[in-house]
Parts: C-alpha cells; structure tokens; sequence
C-alpha cells in the first residue's frame, strides 16, 4: 500500500555555533555582558542541535524542531537577519543534493527547519498504519498538516528571506509540494471510503 504514496525528504546541515554568532552581536551592539545570556545561549545550540538531528519519522522530533523553529521566530524580532552565522544546508529535491547552500541569514536557517518540519510530517504520514481506519486517519492529518507548514513557508518566511531561496524552495515548487499533500491526503480518504 506504501508505493502510492510519497514523502518528503529531509535536508540536511553541518553544526554551526549559534550562540558564539549571537555573543559577538551582543558584545558589539549592546551595553550587556554576553556571559549575562550564557546559559539561553547554551540553549540554542542545544535547540538547533536536537532539531537537526531530528531525522527519523518520530513524533517526538516534531517538539524538537517546533521549540527551534519557535526560537528563531522569537530571534526575529531581537537581532538582524544576518546575525553572522553562515548556515550550510544541503537540497532536498533535484539534481544538486550533493552541492550544500550557505547564507548568513536568520530566514534562511528558519525556511530549512520549517521544510524538515514539514517532511517529519508526511514521513509520519507515510510510516503511519493505512490498513486500518485509524491509520488513514492518522496519516491524512499528517498530510494536512505538512501541507499547511509548506504553505506558510511559501507565503510568510520564503518571501522574507531578503535573498534567492534554494531551487527547492521556489514558489512553484512548494506549490507542487503542497498541492501533492494535500491530493495525498486525499487519497487517504478515498482508500478509507
């Protein structure tokens, strides 16, 4: 019954030391002691850490990458796009996953999250129990929902990002990812009817 139904991939990144990129910005910008903030520093490796690694169809990775998704939502507000962390990211989709993007922005790290977030959801889709009512259930709502994060990335973070997004994330390709989720979700009714 899996050979219906397709799944996002997850993009992957190289670690990078947020904190030490936020610690130099306060140390410049602000009349504030950077050590003042050295545990909520801390905690943003540890955040982007644990959503990064977030790679397994679980759904406790969909908390991990939320609470960094979050965090870099809330940094938004605070600091400059271009904080000074170069952010890598490899695509996802086409010929050039292998040659990875980097981009000293805040949106740009958000964007790549937010897609991991959506490729956990149609991978929890695609993992769930179809054979059972339940199970269609379960994996419409994921598809839903994947849907829904690739539709807010494609009108709210992408057009925010003040540069090129990857080729992977134009416009007219999250549209096609968006409109497959959601006929896939589709498709998890009409087996369930």
């Amino acid at each position: 019954m899996a050979s219906n139904i397709l799944v996002l991939p997850f993009r992957k990144t190289h670690p990078v030391s947020l904190s030490a990129a936020i610690k130099q910005y306060i140390s410049t910008k602000y009349d504030q002691h950077p050590d003042m903030f050295a545990r909520d520093l801390e905690l943003i490796d540890q955040l982007r850490s644990a959503a990064i690694l977030a790679v397994e169809p679980h759904v406790t990775g969909i908390r991990k990458i939320q609470a960094y998704a979050a965090q870099l939502v809330w940094m938004g507000g605070k600091f400059p796009i271009d904080i000074g962390a170069d952010f890598t990211w490899y695509p996802a989709l086409g010929y050039n996953t292998a040659r990875p993007m980097s981009q000293n922005n805040l949106r740009f790290e958000l964007a790549n999250i937010l897609y991991n977030l959506a490729a956990m959801y149609s991978q929890l889709a695609f993992s769930s129990n179809r054979s059972t009512s339940e199970g269609l259930k379960a994996a419409s709502n994921y598809f839903c929902l994947s849907a829904g994060v690739i539709s807010h990335l494609k009108t709210e973070i992408v057009p925010e990002m003040r540069s090129t997004p990857p080729e992977d994330m134009d416009e007219m390709t999250l549209e096609s990812l968006e409109h497959l989720l959601l006929a896939q979700a589709q498709e998890c009714f009409w087996q369930k009817a």
